[in-house]
């Protein structure tokens, strides 16, 4: 299942406490086996158990992550698929973004528009921190000029994202049609000056909203 994905949180959630669970019983199985055979812990399969330990700590600590992370309701689920619909690579369910003192869990969150818009269920979670931290994410990936807002109420959420994706029809209906008139009007148009058509600029807005979901993507457990 991609990350993203509705459900995605709790597959990976299984399938990371079972990995860990194997690592752990191996290391455990190869150091103990051959304290009890050899009656020293100076072997080589107690170095083995040493390295093994590494990545099982790892695996821990991420099966730790995925426990304290929450995933998106079956009620917002239901609600934003049926009240919207939204572009390809454009929007995620169960993400969970982790910062050097906090970690934020989101529903669902979706960029549109040069604005990037959440849905938080969790009523512990500081939605002012979440948002700085994504800007702040944004800001460092090098997009410029994003508006960030976490919402917890779902029907004002949605509605916003009704908001947003009928904004960016009406502006690439729009684009469309401005475009065709210019076509109509000079068909000797050069490229470079067609380069800058709005169509063109439409186009580039929609892959930086895109590149900019893929990175929140990127940095979500």
């Amino acid at each position: 299942m991609k990350k993203g994905s509705y459900g995605y949180l709790e597959k990976a959630r299984k399938v990371s406490l079972i990995k860990s669970g194997l690592f752990l019983a191996a290391v455990l199985i190869v150091y103990f086996g051959a304290l009890f055979y050899f009656k020293t812990n100076k072997n080589v399969f107690s170095i083995l158990a040493a390295v093994g330990a590494l990545p099982t700590g790892r695996s821990i600590v991420l099966s730790i992550m995925y426990l304290r992370a929450g995933s998106a309701s079956a009620r917002a689920y239901e609600a934003i698929e049926k009240a919207c619909s939204l572009p390809e690579g454009c929007s995620g369910y169960d993400l969970y973004l982790t910062g050097y003192e906090h970690s934020f869990s989101v529903s669902h969150l979706a960029v549109l528009n040069r604005t990037v818009v959440g849905l938080a269920e969790d009523n512990s979670m500081d939605i002012r921190l979440c948002e700085a931290h994504i800007r702040d994410m944004v800001r460092k990936d090098e997009h410029v000029g994003y508006d960030v807002h976490i919402y917890r109420d779902l029907d004002e959420y949605i509605r916003t994202l009704q908001d947003l994706s009928s904004a960016k029809e009406s502006m690439e209906e729009s684009m469309e049609g401005s475009m065709e008139g210019s076509m109509e009007e000079s068909m000797e148009e050069s490229p470079k000056d067609s380069a800058g058509t709005p169509s063109g600029s439409s186009h580039a807005s929609s892959a930086e909203d895109r590149a900019v979901m893929k990175m929140i993507l990127g940095i979500s457990i």
